[in-house]
């Protein structure tokens, strides 16, 4: 077999193969018994049929181009397997695979076009993270305080009533307005005189009872605006009193012990918000300083990916279709691709320099460290029908990239 490696870029190669009758042929056999294994001939066993029924059962096209793609499969992958050991190219992303020559006692070619790891000097990254030092973090008593207030919230009883509404009544509505968005249906959750509504509104709830409707006109900005407004339900709100007793129902010994866990709790997410945040700026300078030559190929990739995240965002969140999205945003698929150029070479430069950061410092993640998360996953979020679809190694890889990824990052803190 002959193999002609050729660089057409920085970040891209070239390479051509091609394989001799002789070498293609067992490919082809192969092809053919796989193919048999589904076909039907009088006077032949499925899987045992020759290879030249086959070809004229199925056509030689069809066990040719099987034969290709496993010749295609292996040859490729033995090749990235021999480079990679060799440390001398590491292709990434899928690459474009366009047959050249494909016919009966003839040699076999084709040529692959795949982005690799792109040659780039990093800058002093350890100086560029001595410009951002930790600050001291702490807890004000004001989040203190605001914490507990959600707590309390979060605990708060509520008790249905089937008196008319007054002040400090939690409520749930429906109600629509033309004015605001036409044949739509809103419906809320509030404590009266807390909705955040345009003035007037709330005070127009006054005195409804439970399933009662109501309209009313009112005015804003010097607009008249109408509204339909249905009650229901009107609750009571029965908020737990800050105490001792409160606080053991969180294992606390008192309010003061419940309150030193609550600044505790505070305070490591203040300093892992710091940690991310001073993470970002290095990162920031560190692209800033390299210059990395990126694949077209990869960069298409990344863009494609990024839409399939944004479409499926789109549909969890807004329930709407992705179609239905871009006609609200007024962009065709062209158009918003366009517009995830700059991050998605941000994203791949970010994975670029953490990647050779991590081989310069010797990162690894052994296969203890996955496993918990992975398990973690299987257990929480998946039902036993979805667990037989996953892709297992594919799972391990996200979680080996998560954790990597972190020590990395920890790494250049450190």
């Amino acid at each position: 077999m002959e193999v002609l490696l050729k660089n057409t870029s920085e970040s891209e190669i070239e390479i051509l193969f091609e394989l001799s009758w002789e070498e293609f042929l067992p490919y082809c056999e192969k092809a053919c018994l796989k193919i048999s294994n589904d076909l039907k001939v009088p006077g032949f066993r499925q899987g045992k049929i020759p290879m030249e029924i086959v070809i004229r059962e199925v056509g030689d096209e069809k066990v040719f181009l099987n034969a290709a793609e496993l010749a295609i499969n292996k040859e490729y992958e033995k090749f990235v397997s021999e480079k990679k050991l060799e440390k001398e190219i590491e292709v990434m992303g899928l690459p474009k695979i366009e047959i050249l020559k494909l016919a009966s006692k003839n040699p076999f070619s084709f040529k692959i076009k795949t982005a690799i790891f792109p040659k780039f000097d990093l800058p002093d990254y350890k100086k560029i993270a001595l410009q951002f030092p930790k600050k001291e973090i702490s807890a004000t008593p004001e989040e203190i305080e605001e914490a507990l207030a959600r707590i309390k919230k979060s605990r708060t009883e509520f008790e249905e009533l089937e008196t008319p509404i007054k002040e400090g009544d939690f409520l749930e509505i429906e109600y629509n307005s033309p004015q605001i968005k036409e044949d739509t249906c809103f419906k809320d959750g509030f404590f009266l005189g807390q909705g955040g509504f345009i003035a007037g509104f709330e005070e127009n709830l006054i005195g409804m009872k439970k399933n009662e409707e109501k309209e009313f006109n009112l005015q804003d900005k010097g607009k008249q605006i109408f509204f339909k407004v249905k009650v229901h339900k009107i609750q009571k709100a029965n908020i737990p009193e800050l105490n001792d007793d409160f606080a053991k129902e969180f294992g606390c010994v008192n309010l003061v012990a419940f309150k030193q866990v609550i600044e505790r709790e505070i305070k490591k997410e203040k300093e892992k918000f710091e940690i991310q945040k001073i993470q970002t700026e290095i990162l920031k300078k560190i692209i800033e300083q390299t210059k990395i030559h990126i694949s077209e190929l990869l960069l298409e990739a990344k863009k494609e990916q990024m839409m399939r995240e944004l479409k499926q965002r789109v549909e969890n969140n807004l329930k709407i279709s992705f179609e239905k999205y871009l006609e609200e945003i007024k962009k065709s698929k062209d158009d918003l691709k366009k517009t995830l150029i700059n991050e998605a070479k941000k994203r791949i430069q970010t994975f670029l320099i953490l990647k050779k950061i991590g081989e310069q410092e010797s990162i690894t993640v052994e296969r203890a460290e996955i496993e918990p998360l992975v398990n973690e996953f299987l257990k929480n979020f998946l039902t036993d029908e979805k667990k037989k679809n996953i892709d297992i190694d594919a799972l391990r890889e996200y979680y080996r990239n998560i954790i990597y990824t972190e020590k990395v990052l920890q790494k250049i803190l450190d």
